[in-house]
């Protein structure tokens, strides 16, 4: 995936949006933290979000996508228990939305005969193709699937 920078004189209003409502985390300048939010909308340049407690214009934060991994971006504006956010990068909507639009089109990472039943917080390492062995905690199980969220960023910056 092609990232490129957002021109500083381009504004956010004429960038095409996608209603959604997907939950996400932010992390808060420095913070170790990862607070819980909700994507309202999305585009390739940024993101409209519930506002957690205490965030304010200009903050700098990470939003952690689930198909793209650590987004970094800047806080534009607060409004009405809103945030708006510019990230610091362009992204594909579409593949955020990837997970959403085809639930059950996965590919398997684990391969094992016989597995202990995971949980809730269960630490696993997974191995996946073209990025190696990864470790990372469960956030939650729902039927067949589960959410993992990994001890190192997934994404990396060209």
């Amino acid at each position: 995936m092609k990232h490129s920078a957002i021109s500083t004189g381009e504004s956010q209003r004429e960038q095409a949006r996608d209603s959604l409502f997907m939950g996400a985390k932010i992390t808060i300048g420095s913070s170790p933290v990862a607070v819980s939010t909700v994507i309202r909308n999305l585009s390739t340049g940024g993101a409209m979000i519930d506002c957690p407690t205490g965030l304010k214009k200009d903050d700098h934060i990470v939003t952690h996508l689930r198909t793209l991994g650590e987004v970094p971006g800047k806080v534009a504006w607060v409004h009405d228990g809103r945030a708006g956010v510019t990230f610091d990068f362009r992204i594909d909507p579409d593949d955020v939305r990837t997970s959403i639009k085809r639930p059950g089109t996965t590919q398997t990472i684990i391969k094992q005969g016989s597995f202990t039943p995971l949980a809730k917080g269960s630490v696993v390492e997974v191995s996946v193709p073209g990025l190696g062995q990864l470790r990372g905690t469960v956030e939650w199980i729902e039927d067949k699937r589960l959410s993992l969220t990994f001890e190192r960023s997934l994404f990396h910056h060209n």
